[in-house]
C-alpha cells in the first residue's frame, strides 16, 4: 500500500523507447489546431518529415496551421484521411463534433483522445471498429 507521504513514481517515455518508424507510413490526424494539437502538429512532423492531417473548425486555429504550413481540412476529412486520429478538442465541444469525425473514421484504426472526460461522463461514443487510446498529458 502506498502511504499519502509517498511521492509517486513516473516513468518517462522518450524517442528510444519508441519505434517512430512504425508512424512514417501512416497519416496522423490533428483534431483540433489549439494548446496541444499545434504542438503535436509541429513535433510529429519533425519527428516523421509528414504525414500529418490538421482538421479545424476555428479560423483563428486554421490559420496558425496553415502559417505554419499544414493544409488544414474540415475534422471529417481529416479523420477520413487518417490511421490515427487525435481528438485534441475541447471537452464542451466533443459531444457535438466527434458523431462526424467518428462515421469518418477507417476501420482498424486508432482514436486518441486528450481527455477521458467526454468518454467518462458518456457524451462521446466512438465507433467499436476502432481502437481508443487515452493520452493524457501532464505537466511535470
Amino acid at each position: 500500500m502506498i502511504s499519502p507521504s509517498t511521492p509517486p513514481r513516473h516513468r518517462w517515455f522518450r524517442e528510444a523507447d519508441a519505434d517512430v518508424g512504425l508512424l512514417r507510413s501512416r497519416t496522423v490526424a490533428i483534431l483540433g489546431y489549439g494548446l496541444l494539437g499545434r504542438p503535436l502538429a509541429l513535433n510529429l512532423r519533425d519527428a516523421l518529415g509528414g504525414g500529418i492531417a490538421v482538421g479545424s473548425v476555428d479560423a483563428a486555429s486554421s490559420a496558425a496551421a496553415c502559417a505554419d504550413g499544414f493544409a488544414v481540412q474540415s475534422l471529417g476529412d481529416a479523420a477520413a484521411a487518417a490511421d490515427v486520429a487525435l481528438v485534441l478538442l475541447p471537452d464542451e465541444a466533443q459531444a457535438e463534433l466527434l458523431p462526424d469525425i467518428a462515421r469518418r473514421l477507417r476501420p482498424g484504426g486508432m482514436l486518441v483522445f486528450a481527455s477521458g472526460y467526454a468518454l467518462a461522463c458518456g457524451l462521446v461514443a466512438p465507433p467499436q471498429t476502432v481502437d481508443v487510446v487515452l493520452f493524457a498529458p501532464r505537466m511535470s
